[in-house]
C-alpha cells in the first residue's frame, strides 16, 4: 500500500494547493514524495478544457517508473500504476478531511529483483525488522536471539514460484560461532486475497526445525498475508498475479478504496515506513 499511498496523497496535495492537475505537476510532486526515482512518465487523461480539473475530476492517471523508491534502500525495478475515473469532492480537501464523491479504483504492476531486495535486508531498519521476526519464529526459543548478532540476510528466488531467505546468527560471546538460520517457502494466491505459504522449510545448520516451534509464527504471517484484513478499512485489494523467476518476482494487483476510506485522512502527508510484511506490500 506504501506506493498507492504515495500517489494518493500527491493527488490529494496539488488539488488542495492549486485547484489543477497537469502531467508536468503529478509527475513533479510524485518525485518530491518519492525517496528517489530513476525514471517517470506520467499521462493524464481529460477533456482539453481542463473543467473536470477544476471540478476535482480525473477521466484516467496512468504512471510507469524505474528504479522507483518508495522508501530508503528498497528499489523497484519496474512500476505501473493505472487509475479509472478519480472524482475528489473539493469541498473536503478545505476541511482537511479528503473523500471521493465515488470509489478509487485502480490497477498495479511492479517487479521486483532478487538483487535489489537483497540489498534492502542489509539496511539496518531491515535488520531490526528480521530480528523481530526471528523472534517470533523461535517462539520459546526467542530470549537466546538476544544472544547473537544477525548477519548477511538473503533472499533468494527459486524456479516454481519459491523463495529462500538465509541469514547468519554470529555469537555475541565467540565470534568464530556462527549458525545460519534458512526459510523457504513457496507462494501461491487463492481466490485472489490469500496469499499462501506453500510447502515451508525451516533450518538451522542444515537441520530441519521442528514444525512445533514455528507454526505459531507460520499462523501469523498467513493472517498477515490475508488482502482481507484491509477490508476494514475500506480498501479492496485482489491479486491479479504473482509470478516468481530466478531473477525477479512480479506482482500485479486491483485495489479499489470506498471514498470513506480512513487511509485518506490517516496517511495523507506522511512518510511511508517499511512494515514486517513490506517485501509483499504494493
Amino acid at each position: 500500500m506504501e506506493i498507492f499511498t504515495i500517489v494518493l496523497a500527491s493527488l490529494l496535495s496539488i488539488f488542495s494547493s492549486v485547484g489543477v492537475i497537469t502531467d508536468g505537476i503529478i509527475q513533479r510532486t510524485l518525485q518530491e514524495r518519492l525517496n528517489k526515482v530513476e525514471q517517470l512518465a506520467v499521462r493524464l487523461d481529460n477533456p482539453p478544457s481542463h473543467q473536470l480539473l477544476l471540478e476535482g475530476r480525473i477521466d484516467r492517471l496512468r504512471m510507469a517508473g524505474r528504479g522507483v523508491y518508495p522508501i530508503p534502500n528498497l528499489r523497484v525495478a519496474l512500476l505501473e500504476v493505472e487509475t479509472d475515473p478519480i472524482d475528489i469532492d473539493l469541498s473536503t480537501l478545505k476541511q482537511g478531511i479528503p473523500r471521493f464523491d465515488q470509489p478509487l479504483q485502480a490497477g498495479i504492476r511492479l517487479i521486483l529483483e532478487q538483487k535489489d531486495l537483497s540489498q534492502f535486508l542489509e539496511s539496518p531498519v531491515v535488520l531490526a525488522l528480521i530480528r523481530e521476526v526471528a523472534r517470533d519464529a523461535l517462539g520459546g526459543l526467542s530470549n537466546q536471539l538476544d544472544q547473537y548478532n544477525i548477519t548477511k540476510p538473503d533472499l533468494i528466488f527459486l524456479q516454481g514460484d519459491r523463495i529462500r531467505f538465509n541469514l547468519n546468527l554470529q555469537s555475541k560471546r565467540s565470534p568464530n560461532e556462527t549458525f545460519i538460520l534458512s526459510a523457504e517457502t513457496g507462494l501461491s494466491v487463492v481466490n485472489g486475497h490469500q496469499i499462501n505459504l506453500v510447502e515451508p522449510q525451516f533450518e538451522l545448520n542444515g537441520q530441519r526445525i521442528p514444525a512445533f516451534i514455528v507454526n505459531g509464527f507460520l499462523a501469523g504471517v498467513s493472517d498477515e498475508l490475508n488482502l482481507k484484513r484491509l477490508e476494514s478499512s475500506g480498501v479492496l485489494a485482489r491479486v491479479l498475479k504473482l509470478q516468481i523467476t530466478p531473477s525477479q518476482l512480479e506482482l500485479a494487483l486491483f485495489l479499489r478504496v470506498d471514498p470513506q476510506s480512513p487511509l485518506l485522512t490517516r496517511r495523507m502527508g506522511l512518510k511511508p515506513r517499511p512494515s514486517r510484511t513490506a517485501f509483499f506490500a504494493p
